[in-house]
């Protein structure tokens, strides 16, 4: 009569046992790799309508969206401002790479672009001309100082008129996601401290805008 070998089945299960987590591990380590487009870390999901940030620095990819909006006394819009940030990939990577930090943490230089649309006059500035602006960062900015979402940056705004901005904030999410007036949507929404308008009517403030 055959003695069935009990050592050497404990060894297939083992040796199969290997194979399945070897397997395992080789397939979660790609999709990190294909994610990042080739580099360590979870990529952000890039929201449709954000288009690739002309002028750049080299290597910035897409951090993350931010909109910000004014309403008058009957809770009507009257001036938005919508902003997507870049930053270095490898600094995004770096931090996405724990696995514990939503979408938008991180701390290093950034850049901006988007619109400023002005609906309607508004009380914080009244003698700002009506029309849809574009918005681009002037250098670099911040993000992450004073929290993961803390961000200062300087604004170049070309529309009617021309502007400059100071912006300081940070943002918090949308949820459900925030809509601008052009129907673009964004995962956040502008918190915060401060936002300094320069045109040839003088100064503004529109802190009204980080609610």
């Amino acid at each position: 009569m055959k003695t069935f070998n009990w050592k050497r089945a404990g060894e297939k299960r083992f040796n199969l046992a290997v194979l399945v987590f070897a397997l395992v591990a080789t397939l979660g380590f790609t999709a990190c790799g294909n994610s990042g487009g080739g580099s360590s870390g979870v990529a952000a999901t890039v929201p449709a309508g954000v288009t690739p940030c002309t002028g750049c620095p080299g290597n910035m990819g897409y951090l993350t969206s931010a909109l910000g909006q004014s309403v008058d006394a009957f809770f009507r819009y009257d001036i938005e401002l919508g902003l997507d940030f870049f930053m270095d990939v490898n600094v995004i990577n770096q931090y996405a790479q724990y696995g514990n930090m939503l979408p938008g943490y991180g701390a290093g230089s950034v850049v901006a672009t988007g619109v400023m649309n002005v609906v309607k006059p508004s009380p914080s500035c009244p003698v700002l001309p009506l029309g849809s602006y574009t918005v681009q960062t002037i250098g670099t900015g911040t993000w992450g100082g004073v929290d993961g979402r803390f961000f200062t940056v300087q604004l170049n705004i070309t529309g009617p008129v021309q502007l400059q901005g100071e912006l300081l904030g940070h943002v918090s999410p949308a949820i459900p996601a925030a809509v601008d007036h052009g129907g673009k949507s964004y995962p956040y929404r502008f918190m915060g401290y401060y936002f300094r308008l320069n045109g040839p009517f003088g100064v503004c403030y529109l802190d009204t805008l980080l609610q």
